[in-house]
């Protein structure tokens, strides 16, 4: 009778994964603006857009129609110019949109060059 191997166990499957995960070629870009400076040169408000301690407020409250930008200035790798190849990246976003005023709101969130 042949003998029976072991299941490997669970620290070993655990530390082969750690290992493979320190061993694979990634950039990590990390990006984090928990809270909004008003003094940060990063930020670039458009319109009727303006950054508080800790919100960027995209409409007036005083006008019916308003259109309103907030950019960030910085550039964001989102691909290596070394091998070409696109990066995956995740992101959150907070937000609200206050029904009382009367008009209509919306929000749209775009990636340009």
């Amino acid at each position: 009778m042949a003998p029976v191997a072991a299941a490997p166990s669970q620290t070993s499957l655990a530390f082969l994964l750690h290992l493979y995960l320190l061993l694979s070629p990634a950039a990590v870009i990390t990006f984090h603006k928990p809270k909004v400076d008003p003094t940060d040169a990063s930020i670039l408000c458009n319109g009727g857009a303006n950054a508080s301690s800790d919100t960027i407020k995209l409409t007036n409250a005083h006008y019916g129609i308003e259109v309103s930008r907030v950019f960030y200035a910085d550039d964001i790798p989102l691909w290596s110019s070394a091998t070409g190849k696109l990066s995956d990246f995740t992101t959150r976003y907070s937000f609200s949109i206050d029904p009382g005023s009367g008009y209509p709101s919306g929000v749209a969130f775009f990636l340009a060059p």
